[in-house]
């Protein structure tokens, strides 16, 4: 699963708030800002940070969504690199790649 922190960027523009504001309301560090600006992992306690000094909730500030690069076939994750579309019929991979 991919996290998503855009819900945290939209919570800011309508708190008209910076993202140097965040840092300092949070108490978070420059690295932990980084790494949300570019969707990576953060730890829970980062994001408890967040949500106590926004007064907010965790699914206010974040999503999870399917990774873009992983299939899933017969409950099993396989890599859309080794995906072979001759070999299985109808998958979630070959539904994301008709739309």
């Amino acid at each position: 699963m991919q996290a998503s922190y855009n819900k945290l960027w939209k919570l800011l523009i309508d708190l008209k708030m910076k993202k140097g504001d965040l840092l300092q309301i949070a108490g978070i560090s420059s690295c932990s800002l980084a790494k949300l600006g570019k969707d990576e992992d953060v730890s829970m306690r980062v994001l408890k940070k967040i949500c106590e000094g926004l007064h907010c909730n965790i699914g206010d500030i974040m999503d999870f969504y399917p990774d873009k690069d992983v299939c899933i076939h017969n409950d099993k994750r396989i890599a859309k690199k080794s995906f072979s579309k001759t070999s299985i019929q109808t998958t979630m991979c070959e539904r994301e790649m008709k739309s």
